[in-house]
């Protein structure tokens, strides 16, 4: 038995061996670090890929995982005992802060199949957002309320430039931006930008984009994303109308109050039911603020039960439909 295992580890050894010997690739360096730069400060690096394998090498892809690192190789089939430059040039303006990214060599090397090799370094900028991502998320919010979140244009101590504007888009009013300077104990100064969503926001999914500009010729502009998701303010109360037991012939009339609970601009657009037995009649209580609708309903020869769907239309601005349900019964005397 002691036999047979020590057989077995000994071919698995061989054909191990065999593998590994067959194709790989070296690399001179293991990786870059590029160390300590200014966003101004572009540079190259050219690593060597040698196939110390006994057949080609063929380079399916070279993976980034860094928008700031760009990579080439000389030769996308390397033969055996061939060595290619694998060549790296850092473009500093697409990066900012500390980098801990990839480039991911996949090849048909039965060996390493995808060779990672790690870059390394930091870019200094003179000027960025605290925002991390680009982007600014306000999550939900109300429709006819006013939210804000702070972002700040970061100034390298020493660095002296001018917010030139902040643009917007859309532009009319959604988004707003108020622009207060400051400095820290650090010496980084700039300015803080308070963005609010607010006002006349449609109901539904909002996205916008936020520019900055400086005088800064080097790089001038720069931006993020600004999205939430908009959910009504508005009330329709009841939900559910549970009307009495009726008889035929007979007409029961309620309502439906529509109330804006925060901020003003509603209305209602459309009310709409396709049961013949129900008539529908909306009016405004206060402009702006509420309405009602009037519902009568008059069951019919033949009727045991009243059920179905009453919808109604809000524009708040931005269209959003509310529905309510009724339902009853019908007497046969």
């Amino acid at each position: 038995m002691m036999k047979t295992a020590l057989t077995s580890i000994l071919f698995l050894l061989v054909c191990l061996s065999a593998v590994t010997a067959q194709s790989f690739l070296k690399f001179s360096e293991t990786g870059w670090d590029f160390g300590k730069r200014d966003q101004t400060q572009d540079a190259s690096k050219v690593i060597q890929v040698t196939n110390a394998g006994t057949r080609a090498v063929h380079v399916k892809k070279i993976e980034l995982t860094c928008g700031c690192i760009e990579a080439t190789l000389d030769k996308m089939v390397i033969q055996p005992k061939e060595t290619v430059n694998l060549n790296l040039h850092l473009i500093a303006k697409r990066g900012v802060g500390e980098v801990k990214k990839f480039v991911i060599i996949h090849s048909d090397d039965p060996y390493t199949p995808q060779a990672k090799l790690p870059m390394t370094g930091f870019i200094q900028p003179i000027w960025w957002l605290s925002l991390k991502g680009l982007v600014l998320d306000f999550g939900e919010v109300e429709n006819g309320s006013t939210t804000t979140k702070r972002v700040s244009v970061m100034i390298r101590p020493g660095t002296q430039l001018e917010l030139v504007d902040v643009l917007f888009d859309p532009s009319d009013g959604q988004i707003k931006v108020k622009k207060t300077p400051f400095k820290n104990k650090d010496g980084v100064h700039g300015w803080h930008l308070d963005v609010s969503l607010g006002g006349k926001l449609s109901t539904g999914d909002f996205e916008g984009i936020v520019r900055i500009e400086t005088d800064y010729a080097p790089f001038r502009f720069r931006g993020f994303r600004v999205m939430g998701r908009v959910v009504t303010a508005t009330e329709v109360s009841p939900q559910v109308l549970r009307l009495p037991t009726m008889k035929v012939g007979e007409t029961w009339t309620g309502e439906i109050v529509v109330t804006k609970k925060r901020g003003t601009g509603m209305r209602v657009a459309t009310v709409f039911c396709k049961d013949p037995r129900v008539s529908l009649k909306s009016e405004v209580i206060q402009e702006g603020k509420s309405s009602r609708v009037a519902v009568s309903i008059t069951p019919k020869v033949g009727d045991k039960e009243i059920r179905g769907v009453i919808q109604i239309g809000i524009d708040e601005p931005g269209y959003h439909m509310f529905e309510v349900k009724y339902r009853g019964r019908v007497s046969a005397k």
